[in-house]
């Protein structure tokens, strides 16, 4: 379930509020990057089109969700008012979800271990542009264990500190990772990372106190690193611990 847009949702990766249209493809007109003015010298202006093509999106997996990013590439002359994205599972088009005209969502109720790919179209007073290029091919992940331990503190105003002690270990196909909960305030969410050559593949959210049982990551060799949230902020990220996953 994703939140209403600027609330944190656990177990979900940002922001977002998509809320699901019709299977009917979107009707796509030609779009005009250079709709806002005439031709050099020619004291006109044209019409407003619809916007062009966003270039390709970025996307993240997470817990049976994906973070999406994207740049826009013409606004055809009018102000952007929103963004139609396509789901791809397996290569097959699954669904489409209507989001604002900020340029990264949450796009939740995805299927633990399956491959997903996504394109996005911009909207404006005209219509609906063009559909990017797919996005990079994710496997959003499933919780399917909490540990749990007592709160450290019952203090909400200070931001906690880092995590301490962070483990992650393979148990047959998922992963578990485990932490000490931070002493000093109250959590509400962890932000667990899964980083490979520095740039984190995988970013789930989770209100499990201690630790989370994780599974569809992918096979390969991770940092993983643990940050505590709360309504005073975040913890800087934990000490990073190796995972091996075959």
């Amino acid at each position: 379930m994703v939140t209403s847009a600027g609330t944190l949702s656990p177990n979900l990766l940002a922001y977002g509020d998509p809320a699901v249209i019709p299977a009917t493809p979107p009707v796509i007109a030609p779009s005009n990057p250079d709709a806002a003015t005439g031709p050099p010298g020619s004291g006109t202006t044209q019409a407003p089109t619809v916007p062009g093509a966003p270039l390709q999106p970025r996307a993240l997996s997470g817990l049976t969700s994906s973070w999406l990013d994207w740049t826009e590439a013409s606004t055809g002359g009018l102000p952007i008012t929103g963004h139609v994205v396509q789901i791809y599972r397996k290569g097959e088009l699954v669904g489409r979800v209507v989001v604002d005209a900020d340029e990264s969502h949450t796009i939740g109720n995805l299927r633990a271990a399956s491959s997903h790919t996504f394109a996005v179209a911009a909207m404006n007073a005209v219509g609906v542009g063009p559909f990017s290029e797919r996005s990079n091919t994710i496997i959003p992940l499933r919780a399917t264990r909490a540990f749990s331990a007592p709160q450290g503190s019952s203090n909400t105003d200070a931001i906690p500190a880092r995590p301490t002690r962070v483990r992650a270990q393979q148990v047959r196909s998922s992963v578990d990772v485990t932490w000490t909960v931070p002493e000093n305030a109250a959590v509400a969410n962890y932000e667990v990372l899964f980083i490979q050559k520095n740039r984190v593949v995988a970013k789930a959210i989770t209100d499990s106190v201690a630790g989370v049982r994780i599974f569809g990551l992918k096979r390969g060799v991770y940092a993983v690193r643990v940050r505590a949230v709360n309504t005073a902020g975040s913890s800087p990220r934990s000490k990073f611990a190796r995972l091996v996953f075959r």
